[in-house]
């Protein structure tokens, strides 16, 4: 962990600046610019061991689509339910869910509780495939704060993105034969 002390902020921001060329994205949040950035850096800093880890990790705030994911991520969106939770995330979400990194923790307590009531998921079944369609990692900070920074259009986005790779997966293959599908 390290101390996002005036010094940590100064070379965080120079080196977001260098790997992703801006050291903000808070439009379509409600986060002014500083805001953001200090709950980005309050949050990598509590995750990392180094400064290039930090920038690393924020990652999933400035790409504005995901075209890479890592092979957990991957076994996460391929789990049980997977495309039934996402679908469940995408339907339920709203800009004032996402406000902040709390309501967003809330937000996702009820997703949490829905599926282990009505499908006995447990937390990880339910949070490890959303992780995976918001940043294609499951290391980073809290869901909480990743969905907040992302803001309510960007996760959106992105859970739908997820969806309808996982649709395009389910759908049965055609069955060919001399030519012809059946």
């Amino acid at each position: 962990m390290i101390a996002c002390d005036e010094s940590v902020r100064e070379a965080y921001r120079a080196g977001l600046e260098a790997a992703y060329g801006r050291w903000e994205r808070a439009e379509g949040t409600v986060h002014t610019p500083e805001a953001w950035f200090a709950i980005l850096c309050e949050a990598v800093a509590q995750e990392a061991k180094t400064l290039e880890e930090m920038v690393a990790l924020s990652a999933f705030a400035f790409v504005e689509r995901l075209t890479a994911y890592t092979p957990e991520a991957v076994e996460a969106l391929q789990g049980p339910m997977a495309l039934e939770v996402l679908r469940r995330a995408r339907e339920a979400l709203t800009e004032e869910a996402l406000a902040t990194p709390e309501s967003a923790n809330a937000y996702f307590r009820v997703l949490r509780h829905h599926f282990r009531d009505a499908a006995g998921l447990r937390g990880k079944l339910v949070m490890f495939p959303i992780r995976a369609a918001l940043t294609g990692t499951m290391v980073g900070p809290c869901l909480g704060v990743v969905a907040s920074l992302l803001g309510a259009r960007r996760a959106a986005q992105r859970l739908e993105e997820a969806i309808q790779a996982l649709e395009r997966k389910t759908e049965s293959p055609c069955i060919c034969l001399m030519g012809r599908a059946l």
